[in-house]
């Protein structure tokens, strides 16, 4: 056998063991992942997740503004208040009770956990 012969042979026989993937890593080409991949859209999540801390501070804060009420006022006062938190009031919606309320909670400089303290 000469010198080509046998190179061409080794050829050959690297071509049978060789697999026929696509270029993957550095030299694949640029462009979008592949679908079967796990892919994360982060700015979806952080959406979601800033969505869900508003909620959440919301919620704080209509209980501690329940809290004010509970404490400050009494009787009719009281009951009157509470009904429009809960809408149940005619004449108002709760969020102009909350509004309100509230308003009242920052005038008075109210806060239960330094009373607490």
């Amino acid at each position: 056998m000469t010198p080509e012969e046998e190179g061409e042979a080794l050829r050959e026989e690297s071509q049978i063991f060789k697999r026929e993937v696509g270029p993957s890593g550095r030299d694949a080409p640029l462009g979008e992942p592949p679908p079967s991949e796990k892919v994360v859209n982060l700015s979806n999540s952080d959406a979601a997740q800033r969505a869900q801390l508003k909620a959440k501070k919301k919620a704080l804060r209509r209980h501690k503004v329940i809290r004010f009420v509970c404490t400050t006022y009494q009787d009719d006062e009281l009951k009157r208040r509470m009904n429009g938190l809960q809408g149940y009031d005619e004449a108002h919606d709760e969020q102009w009770w909350f509004d309100h309320c509230d308003g009242e909670m920052k005038l008075a400089n109210w806060d239960d956990k330094r009373r607490a303290a």
